[in-house]
């Protein structure tokens, strides 16, 4: 959302499903997701995430341009104006911390991310439930922090309708009996609430 100033898009359709975390053990959980998010412009940004082992991986945003494409996480530029950044890089993630420990040491100013991180999760959530409802969806339909009220000016919890497929019920655990069994690997296993299609 930084390269649109953090403004969530208007609407979003894609796909999504469970291919190998098929065990009811794993409860309702999607292993795989192919969203297009669309801006009230018409700029659009696929996408794709898997979570499949032994498959070929790749992480990295591209930008399109009329004339070049960026490769941000390789930081380079390819088309008419080639580019690439040559100084030493520091990984995204090392740099983010290293700002927060600057933060909380007093050497920078205070960081606030709160308003960006709660649209971030917003628009990942509607990507969910485009995939599991198989409709487009707008923005609006999936409360924004925007103040108290959601983009509709309904305040959200009024908000009733589920997005949910009607289809579904609920298996609830005994919780008399909830007490952690032992998988052959040693690990521990709770029993989940799991949704059974009717």
């Amino acid at each position: 959302m930084w390269l649109r100033e953090d403004n969530p898009p208007l609407r979003a359709y894609g796909i999504g499903g469970r291919q190998l975390r098929s065990d009811e053990n794993q409860g309702n959980i999607y292993d795989h997701f192919a969203i297009v998010y669309e801006w009230a412009d018409g700029t659009r940004t696929f996408a794709y995430t898997r979570q499949f082992s032994g498959c070929y991986n790749q992480t990295e945003d591209y930008v399109f341009g009329t004339k070049v494409v960026a490769g941000l996480c390789k930081h380079e530029i390819d088309g008419e104006s080639p580019w690439r950044f040559e100084e030493p890089c520091v990984q995204m993630h090392q740099a983010e911390q290293n700002e927060f420990f600057k933060e909380i040491r007093g050497d920078r100013s205070r960081i606030n991310n709160g308003t960006y991180l709660c649209r971030s999760t917003l628009t990942a959530i509607l990507g969910r439930e485009v995939a599991h409802s198989g409709q487009m969806l707008k923005s609006r339909r999936v409360p924004r922090i925007c103040g108290p009220k959601a983009a509709s000016g309904t305040p959200c919890r009024q908000q009733r309708k589920s997005l949910s497929p009607a289809n579904t019920r609920f298996q609830r655990p005994d919780f008399n009996d909830f007490r952690p069994r032992v998988s052959p690997r040693g690990t521990k296993r709770f029993d989940l609430t799991v949704p059974l299609l009717r």
